[in-house]
């Protein structure tokens, strides 16, 4: 197994939003993120046409054998196209372009087409060749705040930290006291040392090898 870098994996961890999703490729070492937009893309996608489908293999993130889901099968010349082609269009809506192929890339820039032929191989490869990194939901720096509040020896800033979580506007308050306080520092050390417990502790869960000093 290819030998993952830390760096990489904080690097999407703690640029991490709520609509967007990272993935390690484990074949590679490639860590990226998709937004919701581009699996969305992905997702809508019809792949009726198999040459269709075979221009997207060629981008090296699909394997032929690892498409999941993905129908590939070709179509006879016997008939049984014709008529599977417009039960496909029965159940559809009556617009005018139905029946023809969704095309996900259409009118989308380089960088969009590469993030959506991403989105496409992670939906397609076999189960454990693309790890989704913790996300959002995952990681609480809400927690990580409170914990740095309830840390500090000093009792006024303690207390001060607390206040500042509380309600509305928690992390603008928040980093507005840190930085009042002299504890700016000691703040982002504090949150990148958490960043990096929770991502070698992923890492050890899905029994990586990872370089923590690269």
């Amino acid at each position: 197994m290819t030998r993952i870098k830390l760096s990489d994996i904080l690097e999407h961890l703690e640029l991490m939003f709520d609509e967007m999703h990272a993935f390690l490729d484990t074949q590679t070492g490639e860590v990226f993120s998709l937004t919701t937009d581009d699996i969305r893309a992905a997702e809508s996608a019809d792949w009726d046409d198999e040459d269709d489908f075979d221009d997207e293999l060629d981008d090296g993130f699909l394997d032929r054998n690892d498409l999941g889901g993905i129908d590939t099968d070709d179509d006879s010349d016997d008939g049984s196209n014709d008529d599977s082609t417009a039960a496909k269009a029965d159940t559809k809506s009556d617009n005018s372009s139905a029946d023809k192929p969704h095309d996900p890339f259409a009118g989308k820039a380089d960088w969009e087409r590469e993030n959506i032929e991403k989105a496409i191989a992670v939906m397609g490869a076999a189960t454990g060749r693309f790890l989704p990194l913790p996300g959002r939901d995952e990681i609480n720096e809400w927690d990580m705040m409170r914990d740095f509040a309830e840390g500090q020896e000093n009792e006024d800033h303690a207390e001060a930290l607390c206040r500042a979580i509380q309600g509305r506007g928690a992390f603008r308050y928040f980093k507005d006291r840190i930085h009042d306080l002299n504890l700016a520092d000691a703040w982002y050390a504090f949150r990148a040392d958490q960043y990096r417990k929770i991502a070698l502790d992923w890492c050890d869960h899905n029994n990586l090898d990872v370089d923590p000093n690269a």
